[in-house]
C-alpha cells in the first residue's frame, strides 16, 4: 500500500522577489553575459546539545538515500508548462503568459512513508534557447510532453518536433494534453474553426502516445482537473522498479494524497 504526501514546496526562478526558496538555473545575465547572483544556499543554525557519555557510545545506523526524481517538462510556448506546475505545487493559476527560460522547482514527498526528494525543471520552448534546455537533460526521470489541446499547432510540434529528441531516451515519457478546459470554449472553437482547425481529440492524442511509448494524461491547470494525476504518474515512473513492487493503477491512483 504507497501513500504520496507532498509534503515541502520550494520553488526555484529568476526572480529575488519571491516568497519561496529558490535555486535558480535559469539564464539572468548582465551585459557582458555574466550571471547577476550565483546560487543561494540557506544555512540554518541548529541548537547544540549536550552529549552524555552514555549517548555519545558507538552505534550502527543504517542511512538510507532518499530517492530523487527528476522531471524535466518540454514543449512549445505558452502551453502552460509554468502553471502546471505552480497548479500542483501552489494551487496558483497565471492568466496572463510569462515567458520562462530555465526554472527550477525542488518539492518533497513521501511514498509509503519514506522521503523522495522531486525536482521539477521548467523549460522553454523557443528554438533559440535550445541549448540552454538541454542542460536540464542529463539525469532526467521524466520527460512531460505538453502541448495545448486547443492549440493543434503544439500538438503537431510533439509530433515532429519534441518526440524525436527522446526517441532514445532511457526516461520515462509522458504526453500531456493542457488547456482541457478550453475544448469546448466557444470563443476558442470559433477561432479554430475560422482557421479550419479543431481541438485535439483525446483518440489522436492517444495514439501519438502510443506510437511514442508514452503515457496519455488531460489536464487544465485552471481548474486543476487531473493535476495531481500528471505528477503522480511522474513520480511513480521515476521511481525505480526495485525500490517499490508494481501496484495496479486503480489502486494507486486511491492511494496517492496530497497535502
Amino acid at each position: 500500500m504507497y501513500g504520496l504526501q507532498l509534503m515541502r514546496r520550494k520553488q526555484t526562478s529568476n526572480s529575488d522577489t519571491s516568497s519561496t526558496t529558490r535555486d535558480d538555473s535559469s539564464t539572468s545575465n548582465d551585459s557582458n553575459g555574466d550571471p547577476k547572483g550565483a546560487t543561494k544556499f540557506l544555512l540554518r543554525k541548529r541548537k547544540t546539545k549536550k552529549i552524555t557519555k552514555e549517548a555519545s557510545k558507538p552505534f550502527n545506523v543504517a542511512v538510507v538515500e532518499k530517492p530523487t526524481i527528476k522531471c524535466v517538462l518540454v514543449g512549445d510556448c505558452a502551453v502552460g508548462k509554468t502553471n502546471l506546475i505552480l497548479s500542483y505545487l501552489e494551487n496558483r493559476f497565471n492568466t496572463e503568459h510569462i515567458p520562462t527560460a530555465s526554472d527550477i522547482y525542488n518539492a518533497d514527498v513521501m511514498v509509503n512513508d519514506s522521503p523522495v526528494h522531486l525536482t521539477l525543471c521548467d523549460t522553454a520552448g523557443q528554438d533559440t534557447l535550445d541549448p540552454l534546455r538541454e542542460l536540464c537533460y542529463p539525469d532526467s526521470d521524466v520527460f512531460l510532453l505538453c502541448f495545448s489541446i486547443a492549440k493543434p499547432k503544439t500538438f503537431h510540434a510533439i509530433k515532429n518536433k519534441w518526440a524525436p529528441k527522446f526517441a532514445k531516451t532511457k526516461a520515462s515519457l509522458i504526453l500531456v494534453g493542457t488547456q482541457a478546459d478550453l475544448r469546448n470554449n466557444p470563443n476558442v472553437l470559433n477561432k479554430l474553426q475560422s482557421n479550419g482547425e479543431k481541438p485535439i481529440s483525446h483518440a489522436d492524442a492517444w495514439d501519438l502516445a502510443t506510437t511514442i511509448g508514452a503515457k496519455y494524461i488531460e489536464t487544465s491547470s485552471a481548474t486543476q482537473d487531473k493535476v495531481k494525476e500528471v505528477f503522480d504518474t511522474a513520480i511513480w515512473e521515476g521511481l525505480a522498479p526495485t525500490n517499490l513492487p508494481p501496484t495496479p493503477p486503480p489502486l494507486w491512483k486511491k492511494l496517492f494524497c496530497l497535502v
